[in-house]
Protein backbone atom coordinates (compact mmCIF):
# COMPACT_ATOMS: atom_id res chain seq x y z
CA UNK A 1 0.00 0.00 0.00
CA UNK A 2 1.52 3.16 -1.34
CA UNK A 3 1.06 6.62 0.23
CA UNK A 4 1.30 10.22 -1.62
CA UNK A 5 0.93 13.44 0.68
CA UNK A 6 -0.57 16.24 -1.00
CA UNK A 7 -0.76 19.16 1.20
CA UNK A 8 -2.84 18.02 4.44
CA UNK A 9 -4.46 14.87 3.34
CA UNK A 10 -2.72 11.74 1.30
CA UNK A 11 -3.80 9.35 -0.98
CA UNK A 12 -3.55 6.00 -0.20
CA UNK A 13 -2.86 3.41 -3.06
CA UNK A 14 -5.00 0.81 -1.99
CA UNK A 15 -4.69 -2.76 -3.71
CA UNK A 16 -8.49 -3.15 -4.15
CA UNK A 17 -10.11 -0.05 -4.36
CA UNK A 18 -7.45 1.95 -5.94
CA UNK A 19 -6.65 5.58 -4.79
CA UNK A 20 -8.77 6.13 -1.55
CA UNK A 21 -8.49 10.20 -0.51
CA UNK A 22 -7.94 10.86 3.58
CA UNK A 23 -7.77 14.20 4.85
CA UNK A 24 -8.81 16.31 8.18
CA UNK A 25 -9.84 14.20 10.88
CA UNK A 26 -9.51 11.33 8.93
CA UNK A 27 -5.87 11.31 8.09
CA UNK A 28 -5.77 12.42 12.03
CA UNK A 29 -6.99 9.28 13.19
CA UNK A 30 -5.29 7.27 10.74
CA UNK A 31 -1.87 8.41 11.99
CA UNK A 32 -3.15 7.48 16.02
CA UNK A 33 -1.02 4.83 17.66
CA UNK A 34 -4.53 2.61 17.89
CA UNK A 35 -4.70 2.57 14.42
CA UNK A 36 -0.93 1.83 13.05
CA UNK A 37 -1.57 -1.23 15.69
CA UNK A 38 -3.62 -2.29 13.14
CA UNK A 39 -1.32 -2.80 10.47
CA UNK A 40 0.05 -5.97 12.14
CA UNK A 41 -3.06 -7.61 12.64
CA UNK A 42 -3.80 -9.89 9.83
CA UNK A 43 -7.71 -9.67 8.54
CA UNK A 44 -7.53 -13.62 8.32
CA UNK A 45 -5.67 -14.64 11.33
CA UNK A 46 -4.07 -18.25 10.42
CA UNK A 47 -5.38 -18.38 6.59
CA UNK A 48 -2.56 -17.29 5.30
CA UNK A 49 -1.65 -21.07 6.15
CA UNK A 50 -3.67 -22.33 3.57
CA UNK A 51 -4.25 -19.54 1.14
CA UNK A 52 -0.72 -18.03 0.90
CA UNK A 53 -1.60 -14.30 -0.24
CA UNK A 54 -3.53 -14.14 3.06
CA UNK A 55 -1.30 -11.99 4.89
CA UNK A 56 -3.40 -8.34 4.31
CA UNK A 57 -4.01 -6.83 7.44
CA UNK A 58 -7.33 -5.33 9.68
CA UNK A 59 -5.02 -1.41 8.66
CA UNK A 60 -5.84 -2.02 4.80
CA UNK A 61 -9.91 -3.57 5.65
CA UNK A 62 -10.23 -0.57 7.67
CA UNK A 63 -9.32 1.75 4.97
CA UNK A 64 -11.55 0.44 2.89
CA UNK A 65 -14.49 -0.09 4.84
CA UNK A 66 -13.75 3.91 5.04
CA UNK A 67 -13.86 4.18 1.07
CA UNK A 68 -17.12 1.65 0.57
CA UNK A 69 -19.01 3.87 3.62
CA UNK A 70 -17.70 7.23 1.34
CA UNK A 71 -19.33 5.89 -1.57
CA UNK A 72 -22.43 4.83 0.22
CA UNK A 73 -22.94 8.36 1.89
CA UNK A 74 -22.24 9.97 -1.49
CA UNK A 75 -24.80 7.76 -3.21
CA UNK A 76 -27.30 8.36 -0.72
CA UNK A 77 -26.19 12.08 -0.30
CA UNK A 78 -26.07 12.50 3.17
CA UNK A 79 -25.24 15.79 4.88
CA UNK A 80 -21.50 16.33 5.69
CA UNK A 81 -21.86 16.44 9.53
CA UNK A 82 -23.81 12.83 9.37
CA UNK A 83 -21.23 11.39 6.90
CA UNK A 84 -17.92 12.71 8.95
CA UNK A 85 -19.86 10.83 11.89
CA UNK A 86 -20.33 7.48 9.46
CA UNK A 87 -16.64 7.86 7.66
CA UNK A 88 -15.12 8.11 11.86
CA UNK A 89 -17.31 5.03 12.52
CA UNK A 90 -16.32 3.24 9.50
CA UNK A 91 -12.53 3.71 9.61
CA UNK A 92 -12.25 2.64 13.70
CA UNK A 93 -14.96 -0.09 13.45
CA UNK A 94 -11.87 -2.66 13.84
CA UNK A 95 -9.73 -0.31 16.47
CA UNK A 96 -10.16 -2.78 19.21
CA UNK A 97 -9.14 -6.37 17.44
CA UNK A 98 -6.51 -8.29 19.20
CA UNK A 99 -4.63 -10.59 17.53
CA UNK A 100 -5.38 -13.05 14.64
CA UNK A 101 -8.72 -10.78 14.26
CA UNK A 102 -11.19 -13.54 15.00
CA UNK A 103 -9.28 -16.64 15.89
CA UNK A 104 -9.07 -16.13 19.52
CA UNK A 105 -13.04 -14.61 19.57
CA UNK A 106 -15.11 -17.63 21.28
CA UNK A 107 -12.21 -18.27 23.30
CA UNK A 108 -12.10 -14.65 24.82
CA UNK A 109 -15.25 -14.43 24.70
CA UNK A 110 -16.59 -17.36 26.88
CA UNK A 111 -14.26 -17.48 28.83
CA UNK A 112 -13.40 -14.02 30.17
CA UNK A 113 -16.40 -11.83 28.56
CA UNK A 114 -13.63 -9.85 26.55
CA UNK A 115 -15.44 -8.87 23.12
CA UNK A 116 -13.97 -6.33 20.51
CA UNK A 117 -17.05 -4.55 20.56
CA UNK A 118 -17.32 -4.01 24.06
CA UNK A 119 -13.48 -2.91 23.91
CA UNK A 120 -13.53 -0.60 21.38
CA UNK A 121 -15.92 1.59 23.23
CA UNK A 122 -13.67 1.64 25.95
CA UNK A 123 -10.93 2.81 23.99
CA UNK A 124 -13.22 5.95 21.82
CA UNK A 125 -14.22 6.95 25.33
CA UNK A 126 -10.83 6.97 26.63
CA UNK A 127 -12.01 4.56 29.42
CA UNK A 128 -9.10 2.31 28.38
CA UNK A 129 -5.64 2.39 26.40
CA UNK A 130 -4.10 0.11 23.82
CA UNK A 131 -0.83 0.84 24.57
CA UNK A 132 1.24 -1.43 26.15
CA UNK A 133 3.16 -0.19 29.78
CA UNK A 134 5.74 2.28 28.94
CA UNK A 135 5.07 2.79 25.60
CA UNK A 136 2.65 6.09 26.41
CA UNK A 137 5.57 7.54 27.49
CA UNK A 138 7.59 6.75 24.25
CA UNK A 139 5.02 8.04 21.81
CA UNK A 140 3.70 10.89 23.64
CA UNK A 141 3.50 13.38 20.91
CA UNK A 142 0.90 11.47 19.07
CA UNK A 143 -2.99 12.53 20.03
CA UNK A 144 -5.24 9.45 21.00
CA UNK A 145 -8.01 8.67 19.24
CA UNK A 146 -10.71 10.05 21.39
CA UNK A 147 -8.62 13.35 21.72
CA UNK A 148 -8.66 13.91 18.01
CA UNK A 149 -12.00 12.96 17.63
CA UNK A 150 -13.04 15.27 20.58
CA UNK A 151 -11.14 18.14 19.09
CA UNK A 152 -12.96 18.28 15.70
CA UNK A 153 -16.62 18.83 17.23
CA UNK A 154 -17.46 15.12 17.94
CA UNK A 155 -18.89 13.09 20.60
CA UNK A 156 -16.61 9.65 21.03
CA UNK A 157 -19.82 7.91 22.27
CA UNK A 158 -21.77 8.83 19.44
CA UNK A 159 -18.89 7.22 16.81
CA UNK A 160 -19.08 3.85 19.40
CA UNK A 161 -22.90 3.88 19.38
CA UNK A 162 -22.20 3.54 15.55
CA UNK A 163 -19.84 0.53 15.75
CA UNK A 164 -21.42 -1.38 18.30
CA UNK A 165 -23.85 -4.34 17.61
CA UNK A 166 -26.50 -3.00 19.31
CA UNK A 167 -29.41 -5.84 18.86
CA UNK A 168 -32.34 -3.91 20.66
CA UNK A 169 -31.34 -1.31 17.42
CA UNK A 170 -30.92 -4.33 14.56
CA UNK A 171 -34.49 -6.29 16.39
CA UNK A 172 -36.09 -2.61 16.00
CA UNK A 173 -34.74 -2.29 12.25
CA UNK A 174 -35.90 -4.97 11.46
CA UNK A 175 -39.25 -5.00 12.66
CA UNK A 176 -39.87 -1.58 11.30
CA UNK A 177 -38.67 -2.49 7.63
CA UNK A 178 -41.90 -3.76 6.41
CA UNK A 179 -44.24 -2.63 8.96
CA UNK A 180 -44.78 1.26 6.89
CA UNK A 181 -47.17 2.31 10.05
CA UNK A 182 -44.84 2.05 12.99
CA UNK A 183 -41.69 4.00 13.36
CA UNK A 184 -39.40 4.65 15.96
CA UNK A 185 -38.07 8.04 15.40
CA UNK A 186 -34.31 7.05 15.19
CA UNK A 187 -32.30 7.02 12.45
CA UNK A 188 -31.24 3.36 11.80
CA UNK A 189 -29.36 4.08 8.68
CA UNK A 190 -26.27 5.49 9.90
CA UNK A 191 -25.71 2.30 12.07
CA UNK A 192 -26.82 -0.23 9.29
CA UNK A 193 -23.90 1.56 6.73
CA UNK A 194 -21.28 0.00 9.75
CA UNK A 195 -23.10 -2.68 10.91
CA UNK A 196 -26.33 -4.14 9.09
CA UNK A 197 -27.41 -6.84 6.74
CA UNK A 198 -26.18 -5.14 3.72
CA UNK A 199 -23.08 -2.71 4.84
CA UNK A 200 -19.51 -1.21 4.02
CA UNK A 201 -17.36 -3.69 6.39
CA UNK A 202 -18.82 -6.75 4.78
CA UNK A 203 -18.81 -5.70 1.09
CA UNK A 204 -15.12 -4.94 1.71
CA UNK A 205 -14.40 -8.18 3.43
CA UNK A 206 -15.58 -10.45 0.89
CA UNK A 207 -13.84 -7.63 -1.74
CA UNK A 208 -10.76 -8.07 -0.10
CA UNK A 209 -10.29 -11.07 0.85
CA UNK A 210 -11.12 -13.31 -2.37
CA UNK A 211 -8.49 -11.06 -3.66
CA UNK A 212 -6.07 -11.91 -1.14
CA UNK A 213 -6.59 -15.31 -1.32
CA UNK A 214 -7.32 -15.59 -4.90
CA UNK A 215 -10.37 -17.26 -4.43
CA UNK A 216 -13.04 -15.92 -6.89
CA UNK A 217 -15.94 -15.89 -4.90
CA UNK A 218 -16.12 -12.53 -3.63
CA UNK A 219 -17.05 -10.87 -6.51
CA UNK A 220 -19.52 -8.06 -6.14
CA UNK A 221 -21.32 -5.69 -8.52
CA UNK A 222 -20.83 -2.86 -6.33
CA UNK A 223 -21.57 0.02 -8.86
CA UNK A 224 -25.23 -1.38 -9.15
CA UNK A 225 -25.23 -2.33 -5.27
CA UNK A 226 -24.55 1.38 -4.27
CA UNK A 227 -26.66 3.40 -6.98
CA UNK A 228 -29.85 0.92 -5.82
CA UNK A 229 -29.37 1.74 -2.20
CA UNK A 230 -32.13 4.48 -0.55
CA UNK A 231 -32.88 5.56 2.79
CA UNK A 232 -36.74 5.20 3.26
CA UNK A 233 -38.60 5.32 6.48
CA UNK A 234 -34.80 5.82 8.24
CA UNK A 235 -33.88 2.76 7.56
CA UNK A 236 -31.49 1.79 4.37
CA UNK A 237 -33.03 -0.20 1.89
CA UNK A 238 -32.28 -1.04 -1.97
CA UNK A 239 -34.73 -0.83 -4.52
CA UNK A 240 -35.94 -3.21 -6.97
CA UNK A 241 -33.61 -2.97 -9.63
CA UNK A 242 -30.80 -3.76 -7.11
CA UNK A 243 -32.15 -6.98 -6.42
CA UNK A 244 -29.65 -9.22 -8.52
CA UNK A 245 -27.06 -7.36 -7.11
CA UNK A 246 -27.58 -8.36 -3.58
CA UNK A 247 -28.33 -11.51 -4.06
CA UNK A 248 -24.87 -11.58 -5.71
CA UNK A 249 -23.54 -10.44 -2.27
CA UNK A 250 -25.34 -13.37 -1.05
CA UNK A 251 -23.93 -15.69 -3.00
CA UNK A 252 -20.23 -14.15 -1.98
CA UNK A 253 -20.75 -14.51 1.12
CA UNK A 254 -22.13 -17.84 1.46
CA UNK A 255 -19.29 -19.10 -0.68
CA UNK A 256 -16.42 -16.98 1.07
CA UNK A 257 -17.51 -18.57 4.08
CA UNK A 258 -17.86 -21.98 2.79
CA UNK A 259 -14.27 -22.10 0.84
CA UNK A 260 -12.25 -19.67 3.35
CA UNK A 261 -13.56 -18.81 6.72
CA UNK A 262 -14.56 -21.79 7.67
CA UNK A 263 -11.97 -24.27 5.40
CA UNK A 264 -11.27 -27.26 7.64
CA UNK A 265 -7.58 -26.87 7.58
CA UNK A 266 -7.80 -23.33 8.52
CA UNK A 267 -10.62 -24.33 11.25
CA UNK A 268 -7.43 -26.41 13.19
CA UNK A 269 -4.84 -23.84 12.73
CA UNK A 270 -6.88 -21.42 14.50
CA UNK A 271 -7.75 -23.78 17.10
CA UNK A 272 -4.85 -24.60 17.78
CA UNK A 273 -3.43 -21.33 18.57
CA UNK A 274 -6.44 -20.66 20.86
CA UNK A 275 -5.34 -23.96 22.48
CA UNK A 276 -2.36 -22.53 23.68
CA UNK A 277 -3.42 -19.36 24.56
CA UNK A 278 -5.96 -21.27 26.89
CA UNK A 279 -2.75 -21.55 28.86
CA UNK A 280 -2.81 -17.93 29.69
CA UNK A 281 -4.33 -16.49 33.23
CA UNK A 282 -6.58 -13.47 33.25
CA UNK A 283 -4.07 -10.80 34.02
CA UNK A 284 -2.20 -12.19 31.00
CA UNK A 285 -5.24 -12.47 28.72
CA UNK A 286 -6.34 -8.94 29.13
CA UNK A 287 -2.64 -7.82 28.27
CA UNK A 288 -2.43 -10.33 25.19
CA UNK A 289 -5.93 -8.89 23.87
CA UNK A 290 -4.61 -5.76 23.16
CA UNK A 291 -1.45 -6.66 21.43
CA UNK A 292 -0.61 -7.31 18.02
CA UNK A 293 0.11 -10.78 16.01
CA UNK A 294 3.87 -10.81 16.45
CA UNK A 295 3.95 -9.82 20.54
CA UNK A 296 1.01 -11.96 20.85
CA UNK A 297 3.19 -14.93 19.65
CA UNK A 298 6.32 -13.69 21.91
CA UNK A 299 4.05 -13.85 24.97
CA UNK A 300 2.70 -17.26 23.89
CA UNK A 301 5.95 -18.72 23.29
CA UNK A 302 7.39 -17.77 26.82
CA UNK A 303 4.53 -19.12 28.76
CA UNK A 304 5.11 -23.04 28.57
CA UNK A 305 6.95 -25.85 26.92
CA UNK A 306 3.23 -26.42 25.38
CA UNK A 307 2.58 -23.62 24.25
CA UNK A 308 6.66 -23.25 22.91
CA UNK A 309 5.91 -26.42 21.00
CA UNK A 310 2.27 -25.14 19.48
CA UNK A 311 3.41 -21.89 18.06
CA UNK A 312 6.57 -23.72 16.52
CA UNK A 313 4.28 -26.07 15.01
CA UNK A 314 1.94 -23.10 13.33
CA UNK A 315 5.20 -21.43 12.31
CA UNK A 316 6.48 -24.53 10.17
CA UNK A 317 3.03 -25.79 9.07
CA UNK A 318 2.77 -28.69 11.41
CA UNK A 319 -0.57 -28.79 11.95
CA UNK A 320 -3.00 -31.08 13.47
CA UNK A 321 -5.52 -33.33 11.08
CA UNK A 322 -8.73 -34.32 11.85
CA UNK A 323 -9.82 -37.94 13.61
CA UNK A 324 -13.03 -37.92 14.06
CA UNK A 325 -15.86 -35.59 12.14
CA UNK A 326 -19.63 -35.57 12.66
CA UNK A 327 -20.76 -34.40 8.73
CA UNK A 328 -24.39 -32.42 9.62
CA UNK A 329 -26.43 -35.16 7.42
CA UNK A 330 -25.14 -38.04 9.91
CA UNK A 331 -25.68 -36.49 13.22
CA UNK A 332 -28.54 -38.04 15.10
CA UNK A 333 -30.78 -36.23 17.45
CA UNK A 334 -29.00 -37.80 20.45
CA UNK A 335 -26.08 -36.03 19.54
CA UNK A 336 -27.50 -32.60 19.26
CA UNK A 337 -27.85 -32.23 23.00
CA UNK A 338 -23.89 -32.96 23.37
CA UNK A 339 -23.06 -30.43 19.96
CA UNK A 340 -25.35 -27.92 22.59
CA UNK A 341 -23.61 -28.61 25.44
CA UNK A 342 -19.78 -28.41 23.60
CA UNK A 343 -20.92 -24.79 22.47
CA UNK A 344 -19.76 -24.14 26.27
CA UNK A 345 -15.73 -23.23 25.69
CA UNK A 346 -15.19 -24.34 29.49
CA UNK A 347 -17.29 -27.90 28.79
CA UNK A 348 -15.35 -27.70 25.24
CA UNK A 349 -11.91 -27.95 27.22
CA UNK A 350 -13.08 -30.24 29.87
CA UNK A 351 -14.18 -33.10 26.99
CA UNK A 352 -10.98 -32.52 25.18
CA UNK A 353 -8.37 -33.23 28.44
CA UNK A 354 -10.96 -36.23 28.90
CA UNK A 355 -10.22 -37.56 25.16
CA UNK A 356 -6.54 -37.14 25.86
CA UNK A 357 -6.75 -38.78 29.37
CA UNK A 358 -8.59 -41.76 27.25
CA UNK A 359 -6.63 -42.12 24.34
CA UNK A 360 -3.11 -41.77 26.72
CA UNK A 361 -2.12 -38.91 24.33
CA UNK A 362 -0.24 -35.73 26.55
CA UNK A 363 -2.47 -32.84 27.64
CA UNK A 364 -3.55 -30.49 24.98
CA UNK A 365 -3.46 -32.84 22.28
CA UNK A 366 -6.81 -32.86 21.50
CA UNK A 367 -9.30 -30.19 20.21
CA UNK A 368 -12.40 -30.12 19.57
CA UNK A 369 -14.49 -27.96 16.23
CA UNK A 370 -18.04 -26.89 17.12
CA UNK A 371 -18.32 -24.25 14.35
CA UNK A 372 -21.59 -23.21 14.36
CA UNK A 373 -20.22 -21.60 17.80
CA UNK A 374 -18.06 -19.54 15.92
CA UNK A 375 -20.21 -18.76 13.05
CA UNK A 376 -22.71 -16.95 15.69
CA UNK A 377 -19.70 -15.01 17.73
CA UNK A 378 -18.09 -13.67 14.77
CA UNK A 379 -20.24 -12.88 12.26
CA UNK A 380 -23.74 -12.75 13.80
CA UNK A 381 -25.20 -11.27 10.21
CA UNK A 382 -24.04 -15.22 8.76
CA UNK A 383 -27.64 -16.51 7.50
CA UNK A 384 -29.31 -13.21 7.90
CA UNK A 385 -31.26 -12.04 4.72
CA UNK A 386 -33.19 -9.27 5.75
CA UNK A 387 -32.23 -7.16 3.60
CA UNK A 388 -35.09 -4.58 2.76
CA UNK A 389 -36.07 -4.38 -0.88
CA UNK A 390 -38.55 -1.01 -1.86
CA UNK A 391 -40.76 -1.53 -4.44
CA UNK A 392 -43.61 0.77 -5.03
CA UNK A 393 -43.35 2.71 -2.24
CA UNK A 394 -43.26 -0.91 -0.04
CA UNK A 395 -40.46 -2.24 1.52
CA UNK A 396 -40.31 -5.87 1.88
CA UNK A 397 -37.44 -8.92 2.90
CA UNK A 398 -35.72 -10.00 -0.28
CA UNK A 399 -36.02 -13.61 1.46
CA UNK A 400 -39.80 -12.91 0.60
CA UNK A 401 -39.45 -11.82 -3.33
CA UNK A 402 -36.03 -14.13 -3.58
CA UNK A 403 -36.23 -17.45 -4.08
CA UNK A 404 -32.12 -17.44 -4.15
CA UNK A 405 -31.74 -15.48 -1.32
CA UNK A 406 -34.46 -18.12 0.63
CA UNK A 407 -32.54 -20.75 -0.25
CA UNK A 408 -29.19 -18.76 1.42
CA UNK A 409 -30.91 -18.31 4.41
CA UNK A 410 -30.88 -22.01 5.07
CA UNK A 411 -27.95 -23.01 3.53
CA UNK A 412 -25.18 -24.33 6.22
CA UNK A 413 -21.25 -22.55 6.26
CA UNK A 414 -19.87 -25.92 7.16
CA UNK A 415 -20.51 -29.22 6.40
CA UNK A 416 -19.44 -30.79 9.53
CA UNK A 417 -21.54 -30.36 13.00
CA UNK A 418 -18.09 -31.81 15.15
CA UNK A 419 -14.72 -32.36 14.39
CA UNK A 420 -12.05 -33.80 16.47
CA UNK A 421 -8.66 -32.88 15.46
CA UNK A 422 -5.13 -34.16 17.32
CA UNK A 423 -1.39 -35.29 16.06
CA UNK A 424 -0.95 -36.89 13.08
CA UNK A 425 0.65 -39.59 14.48
CA UNK A 426 -2.52 -39.93 17.58
CA UNK A 427 -5.42 -40.06 15.20
CA UNK A 428 -5.78 -43.92 15.10
CA UNK A 429 -6.07 -43.74 18.87
CA UNK A 430 -7.84 -40.51 19.48
CA UNK A 431 -10.58 -41.41 17.28
CA UNK A 432 -11.18 -44.35 18.96
CA UNK A 433 -11.10 -42.42 22.45
CA UNK A 434 -13.71 -39.97 21.25
CA UNK A 435 -15.84 -42.02 19.75
CA UNK A 436 -16.05 -43.51 23.30
CA UNK A 437 -15.78 -40.26 25.33
CA UNK A 438 -18.21 -38.21 23.02
CA UNK A 439 -21.14 -41.45 22.47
Amino acid sequence: MDCSSVKERKIIHDSVHGSITVEGIFLELIETAEFQRLHNIKQLGMAYLVFPGAHHTRLEHSLGTYQIASRMCQSLGLERNETEEILCAALLHDIAHGPFSHTLEWFLKDLFGFTHDTLAEKILTGEETLLLEGEKEMISDLPTVPEVIERHGMRPMEIAGLIHRDGQMRDRSQMSLEESREHFNIRRYPHQIIQGPIDCDQIDYLMRDSHHTGVAHGVIDLDRLLSTLVVHNDDLVVESGGVPAVEGMLVARALMYTSVYFHRTVRIAELMLAKAAERLDRAEVDIARKQNDFSFLSTIQQHDDFSRKMVASLKYRNLYKAALVWNLSEVEQKDRALITELRDYSQKMAIEESICKRAGVPSGSVIIDVPSEEITTTEPRMGSVNIGILDEGRVKYISRISPLANSLQLRKVQDWALMVACPKNMRDDVRRAAERVLR
